[in-house]
C-alpha cells in the first residue's frame, strides 16, 4: 500500500511540474485569438496540442470551418513567431496609473489637483 501511494505521489508531482512548450502556448494563444475574432466555427474546438505544436481538433456533426480555423491559427502563430521580442514592461510601481480626476483637475503623479 505504501509503495502504491509513493508511486502515485511521485506521478502527481511530475504532472504538476509539467508546463506547456512555447509551440503549445503559441497554438493555444492563436486559437483563443481566432475565437475572439469569431473566426472559429461553433462546431469546432481544439482539444489538445502536442509539445511540437500539432493540434487535435474536435468537430460536432461536421468539420465545417476546419480549413478557416487552421488558416487562422497558422496566420497567428507565424506572426507571433516572427514578431520581434517586446521590451519588459515597467514595474507596476513606476507605471502611470489610470486615474479619472473630477471636473477641472488633473493627475500630478500623487493625486488629483487643480492647475
Amino acid at each position: 500500500m505504501r509503495t502504491m501511494m509513493a508511486v502515485l505521489a511521485v506521478g502527481l508531482a511530475g504532472c504538476a511540474a509539467m508546463q506547456n512548450t512555447r509551440a503549445q502556448d503559441l497554438v493555444w494563444d492563436a486559437y483563443h485569438q481566432c475565437q475572439a475574432e469569431q473566426r472559429v466555427a461553433g462546431n469546432l474546438q481544439v482539444i489538445r496540442v502536442e509539445p511540437d505544436g500539432r493540434a487535435w481538433y474536435s468537430g460536432y456533426s461536421s468539420v465545417y470551418g476546419l480549413a478557416e480555423l487552421e488558416n487562422c491559427i497558422t496566420e497567428k502563430v507565424t506572426a507571433a513567431a516572427t514578431a520581434p521580442a517586446t521590451a519588459t514592461p515597467a514595474p507596476a510601481s513606476t507605471a502611470t496609473p489610470v486615474v479619472g480626476c473630477p471636473g477641472n483637475t488633473f493627475w500630478n503623479g500623487v493625486g488629483c489637483t487643480s492647475r
